[in-house]
């Protein structure tokens, strides 16, 4: 919402709202547009002269007292996936989408475009350390933007290019089962595979991942006249592939074999797979130039593969993936978004590789209801993998606010001094602040809900 806000402004709007009164980054990213907001919503924050409202999807039309009130005075509503899809489907539109990866990946695609002179609008999942906001108004005629799946929004993007990073059951709140996921990108790729577009369009996929190898089976996805498909992974069958550590080896039909090194700040597997998304797009956008360059119909040059990998070399990263906070004593503290078993493992295990000789503690905030309920035993066995694991009480969201579940059935999987359950944050700082740590200790705050106070409050930073 706030992405969309920086972009509606840059476009003449003049733009205000309304605003849990949980402390998010966004916060500050809204002090310095000089949006005004107001905390917690009520019907008097209406302003007399509105033209339109835009609301999140997490809230629920006919009980917000907002909406209602908009809907009594008869002030336009439109939601943020319909407008950010009006704005998004009359450009070159790059949607990234999947489970687990998207928010890098966005991000790393946008600041590459960014560093290359493409000048592309960009809304990304979080706060990209390169611009410090999590949008970017560019004059050029593509826009980059991070497609989340829930609620299956995906079903309101018409993009010309896609990456999807991988399928992994998720969001078991809106879809009933793994099937009813799959589908739901099946549909989306289906539609985006018989578009036609102004020029050439890329489709990028994960090769190693099983539900994406179903997919390009299934739709029969392969490069064609007016579209690129490419492949990503560690097997030797993908059009990049991850051979060693920031080496990653191409091999298109009709071109050249070659390797290009990337040297990156992001650490683990997982980021090695983001990397390989973005540079197989990139690449993508090379062959595109390369089939357009006779037509003159529009200008798009070249780039070269070193100055992607410069690029790719100075990235900052993201706001909550795997960032370093600071320092107390033998800890240092972290704190990252993953909030599936699937980041969970992933992130775990680019900490114990990383920092061998560190204890590794986990401070983690399950989110949503329904998810810690269809993947208990899942989370248990990705926690497993730390040396101390807090839970603190699940994040509901504003989808969901209440239910029979607590973060006390994951710690019944764990010995007592391995797990323990504190009901609030206080209990957890308090347990943290009296505790003396003996050796190199990582302490890692982990969900995708306010559970990175707690890391924040024990270093004592504002």
């Amino acid at each position: 919402m706030t992405a969309l806000a920086q972009i509606l402004q840059n476009r003449g709007k003049k733009i205000s709202g309304s605003d849990t009164t949980e402390k998010f980054f966004t916060d500050q990213v809204l002090r310095k547009l000089k949006i005004p907001y107001k905390e917690g919503f009520k019907a008097s924050n209406l302003r007399k002269s509105l033209d339109l409202i835009i609301y999140s999807t997490a809230f629920n039309p006919k009980t917000h007292p907002e909406l209602i009130a908009a809907k009594q005075k008869k002030i336009s509503m439109m939601s943020y996936p319909q407008v950010l899809s009006h704005l998004f489907n009359g450009e070159l539109g790059i949607a990234i989408s999947g489970t687990h990866g998207k928010t890098t990946t966005s991000a790393l695609t946008a600041v590459t475009m960014k560093n290359l002179g493409l000048n592309p609008t960009a809304v990304v999942g979080s706060r990209v350390a390169d611009w410090q906001t999590n949008a970017m108004a560019g004059k050029g005629p593509f826009f980059v933007i991070e497609a989340d799946e829930h609620q299956n929004k995906l079903k309101n993007y018409r993009p010309w290019s896609m990456i999807i990073t991988n399928i992994d059951y998720d969001h078991p709140d809106f879809y009933r089962n793994p099937e009813n996921y799959f589908q739901a990108f099946k549909t989306w790729v289906g539609r985006w595979q018989k578009a036609k577009n102004p020029l050439p369009k890329i489709g990028i996929f994960n090769g190693d991942d099983p539900k994406s190898k179903r997919l390009i089976k299934e739709l029969k996805l392969k490069s064609t006249p007016d579209a690129v498909v490419l492949t990503f992974g560690k097997g030797k069958e993908n059009n990049i592939r991850l051979s060693k550590k920031s080496i990653f080896e191409i091999s298109i039909p009709g071109l050249n074999k070659t390797q290009i090194t990337v040297k990156s700040s992001l650490i683990g597997e997982h980021n090695q797979f983001n990397l390989a998304a973005a540079l197989a797009f990139l690449i993508g956008l090379n062959i595109v130039a390369n089939k357009i360059s006779q037509t003159g119909d529009f200008e798009l040059a070249p780039i070269p593969l070193g100055k992607i990998a410069r690029s790719f070399a100075s990235f900052s990263g993201t706001e909550r993936r795997m960032q370093l906070i600071g320092s107390r004593g033998k800890v240092r503290v972290y704190d990252d978004y993953a909030h599936h078993p699937s980041e969970i493992r992933s992130a775990l295990k680019t900490f114990k590789e990383s920092f061998p000789q560190s204890d590794l503690w986990v401070i983690f905030q399950p989110h949503t209801f329904t998810r810690t309920r269809a993947f208990l035993k899942e989370f248990a066995k990705s926690l497993g993998k730390a040396d101390f694991i807090g839970l603190l009480p699940i994040y509901g969201s504003a989808r969901e606010k209440k239910a029979t579940i607590t973060s006390e059935a994951i710690a019944k999987f764990f010995r007592p001094d391995k797990c323990v359950y504190f009901p609030s944050h206080k209990d957890c700082l308090d347990f943290l602040n009296n505790y003396r740590f003996g050796k190199s200790t990582l302490l890692v705050t982990m969900g995708a809900g306010d559970g990175w106070q707690v890391g924040r409050k024990y270093l004592k930073i504002k």
